[in-house]
């Protein structure tokens, strides 16, 4: 009797046992199937905010042993400004679903996110922005107007008050809410600089030494004809000014440049690349743009922009469509 009681209880501990380790085994796939998920749901929204994937947008991906898909729709309806996403993780044989509502990336994001950004009005019959109704998205806290046949925005308008476009692929939107304009710490890149030139210089292109290089100039960068030849960022006390063209030597390359006083692209520059940031205290760095002028791989985000006039000649700035959070970061970009 007490033999039988001792096997009844030592096979109950069995089967406890078993259905304690196959549980365990459940719950660890369940946790791989949820994690699958959110992978699916970053994925959709880094292609969507960065990668200006249109919505409604969808994908799936393998990764080892399970895989994910992901569906990106607009909950504007709902909820103003924002995504809904939707991941879908599978992990051997277990599947898990998990939605999460986001806010569009143009309701916030970075003020580098744009081909122009301004804290104040964007107004001018000679902007172009993008090309192929991509990379041309632009944002002011103030008003945008753009009221001629020979402007335009290959892609969507935000503005803080009015935005009248003639011609605009995307979607405007008026009484959007304002971007906060990172500050610039020039002693902060003094520190982080791997070169430091004290006083104004004057460049006919600039080589970068380093992947991501950190420069400091003490003064204005004056820019003739030249070649901008690796990656990384200028970062100067004083102005950038452009009195010729400038190009990228190699597909890789790419500048970015931080000025708390602004920059002048006069006449005589037609050609131009690089990310520029120009802002200060004040709100008051200010960007003078002269057509002609085509500005490839870039983007302009300053306090104000003034559009010298030029005839039927116009303003084409084609955002970098490299240009992301990342890069962003590399580059060492206030906000990022």
């Amino acid at each position: 009797m007490a033999l039988t009681v001792v096997l009844i209880l030592v096979l109950g501990m069995i089967a406890i046992g078993n259905r304690v380790l196959l549980g365990g085994r459940h719950e660890a796939r369940g946790r791989g199937a949820r994690a699958m998920a959110e992978a699916g749901i970053e994925y959709g929204y880094w292609q969507v905010a960065y990668n200006n994937a249109a919505l409604p947008y969808t994908a799936s991906r393998s990764l080892g042993n399970g895989n994910f898909s992901v569906t990106v729709t607009d909950n504007s309806t709902n909820i103003s400004q924002t995504y809904q996403i939707t991941g879908t993780g599978t992990l051997n044989g277990e599947t898990y679903q998990s939605t999460r509502v986001v806010q569009n990336k143009a309701a916030g994001g970075n003020v580098c996110d744009y081909a122009l950004c301004s804290i104040g009005d964007i107004s001018s019959n000679k902007v172009n922005t993008g090309s192929g109704g991509a990379n041309g998205d632009i944002r002011s806290n103030g008003n945008i107007q753009l009221w001629s046949a020979n402007a335009s925005v290959n892609g969507d308008a935000y503005a803080g008050g009015s935005c009248s476009i003639t011609t605009i692929t995307g979607s405007s939107h008026a009484n959007y809410a304002s971007l906060t304009f990172p500050s610039v710490n020039l002693a902060y890149y003094q520190g982080i600089a791997n070169r430091t030139f004290n006083g104004s210089v004057s460049w006919s292109g600039f080589t970068f030494l380093t992947a991501n290089e950190v420069v400091y100039v003490n003064g204005d960068v004056n820019f003739n004809t030249g070649t901008i030849s690796g990656t990384g960022t200028l970062v100067i006390s004083g102005r950038f000014n452009f009195n010729g063209n400038l190009s990228y030597g190699l597909s890789t390359d790419r500048m970015a440049g931080i000025s708390i006083q602004g920059a002048n692209v006069n006449g005589s520059c037609s050609s131009l690349v690089g990310i520029y940031y120009c802002h200060d205290s004040s709100n008051d760095s200010t960007v003078i743009l002269a057509p002609p002028l085509t500005v490839s791989r870039g983007s302009f985000t300053a306090d104000k922009f003034i559009f010298n006039s030029g005839g039927g000649h116009q303003i084409t700035i084609l955002r970098d469509p490299g240009m992301n959070a990342s890069v962003g970061q590399q580059l060492h970009l206030p906000g990022y």
